[in-house]
């Protein structure tokens, strides 16, 4: 028996392969998040400009800076569906 089947049940030991795997699956995780983030990021400053548009009264320009801001949200959320959807497909 090595260090790792006496630390660890059986049922959570993992090889070298699956690690190598799963490592990179927490970078694609990282990243997508970092993604996401981002185009949240976006998303917010755009609602902020068309909220101090609409406060000044430029109504036009505030619909384009929310048309901005939803597009954006829109992306983050792409990148979320597309990026995490290892969740669904893992095994239990």
């Amino acid at each position: 028996m090595t260090k790792s089947e006496l630390e660890y049940p059986k049922s959570v030991q993992i090889n070298v392969e699956e690690s190598n795997k799963l490592t990179a699956e927490i970078k694609k995780n990282i990243e997508t998040h970092r993604k996401a983030a981002e185009n949240f990021r976006q998303a917010a400053k755009f609602h902020l400009e068309a909220a101090k548009h609409y406060k000044e009264g430029r109504h036009e320009k505030a619909y384009l800076f929310t048309i901005q801001a939803h597009a954006f949200s829109s992306f983050a959320n792409e990148v979320l569906k597309k990026g995490l959807n290892f969740y669904t497909t893992m095994e239990n």
